[in-house]
C-alpha cells in the first residue's frame, strides 16, 4: 500500500478512531493526499496504522462509535475537501 502512495508522494490519512486521532475538523490536510478507511467493525489493521501519515476521526455525539464505511467517506471527503474551498 505505502510503497504507491509514496511513489506518487501522497501522504496516507487514516480515518479511525485512536488515542493519536485528530478531530476531523480540526484537522488541516495537505492538498493531495490517499485515504484508508477499514473494515466497518473491526477498522484498520495496527499494521496497516502504523504505515499512516495522519489519523483522523470524526467526532460523534451520543452512544454510536461508528458510521458505516460508505456514510464515514462521504463525511471524511467532505471535511477534508472544504475547508480549502472557502
Amino acid at each position: 500500500m505505502k510503497e504507491n502512495q509514496r511513489t506518487e508522494n501522497l501522504p496516507i490519512i487514516a480515518l479511525e478512531q485512536s488515542k493519536d486521532s485528530v478531530m476531523l475538523p480540526e484537522f488541516q490536510p495537505p492538498e493531495k493526499f490517499a485515504l484508508l478507511l477499514g473494515e466497518e467493525v473491526h477498522g484498520i489493521t495496527p499494521e496497516l496504522l502504523d504505515n499512516c501519515d495522519f489519523t483522523v476521526e470524526i467526532p460523534m455525539f451520543g452512544q454510536k462509535e461508528s458510521f458505516n464505511v460508505s456514510v464515514a467517506t462521504g463525511i471524511a471527503l467532505f471535511g477534508l475537501i472544504f475547508p480549502r474551498t472557502k
